[in-house]
């Protein structure tokens, strides 16, 4: 379970599900809001309107909470769903990590803190939902195009981690790998702009990776190994 979503933003987001449940407005709708919110915010961040990108920040984890609870109280979920929301994230980060980029004058910084977030937030999907996706038959073809995207780009990941986790994993390393989501990585780079210091966030997203891989080879070394099948 993630605490600021379950705790904070979902709470919020369940208001506006209920504004929304008689009305045309779609999940696919709320996750296209997003991605315009995360790229005016990445816009923000780089001309160092700080404050007004924090609060975008917060905007767009409300609605990224909402758009699952609108699919669901409307019996609405479906793959296209999953795959544009999951794709409208990648973008929204990648448009944030390179305005971070240009703010810090550290786009190699940037460029490792982008790909190091990707890999935690697989880690958290194999470690939290590890059902696989199946494929959209029949679908239009804009929509079987985000589903290629999405195994091009996510496939080999989820497919790493479906490895990696096999052998089963710990509750508190799942519990950690869930409060490094989505939400509580705006939430800390909203903190970190309404502090000023947004290039600090580089920073904090490469020391929970590390963290991260220290606590997996904590639990690995701590994990007995299977026993050998005896010799004939």
């Amino acid at each position: 379970m993630e605490f600021l979503s379950e705790r904070v933003y979902r709470p919020l987001a369940h208001g506006v599900v209920r504004l929304l449940l008689g009305t045309p407005v779609r999940p696919e709708h709320l996750v296209l809001l997003q991605g315009v919110l995360g790229a005016l915010a990445a816009l923000l961040l780089a001309r160092g309107a700080d404050p007004w990108a924090a609060g975008l920040l917060v905007l767009r984890a409300i609605l990224d909470n909402a758009d699952g609870q609108l699919a669901r109280a409307r019996g609405e979920t479906s793959q296209l769903g999953r795959y544009l929301d999951t794709e409208v994230d990648l973008a929204t980060n990648l448009l944030l990590f390179s305005a971070l980029g240009y703010r810090s004058q550290s786009p190699g910084l940037a460029v490792l803190g982008f790909f190091l977030l990707v890999l935690l937030l697989s880690a958290d999907y194999a470690a939290n939902s590890p059902k696989g996706l199946p494929k959209t038959r029949g679908a239009e073809p804009w929509v079987s195009g985000l589903e290629r995207f999405y195994r091009a780009f996510f496939g080999p990941q989820d497919a790493f981690f479906g490895r990696l986790f096999a052998r089963g994993l710990s509750p508190w390393y799942r519990t950690w790998l869930a409060n490094l989501g989505l939400s509580t990585q705006h939430t800390v780079l909203a903190l970190w702009l309404l502090l000023g210091r947004p290039e600090l966030y580089l920073l904090w997203v490469v020391l929970v990776f590390l963290l991260s891989l220290f606590g997996y080879l904590f639990l690995v070394w701590r994990t007995p190994s299977p026993p050998s099948p005896p010799s004939r």
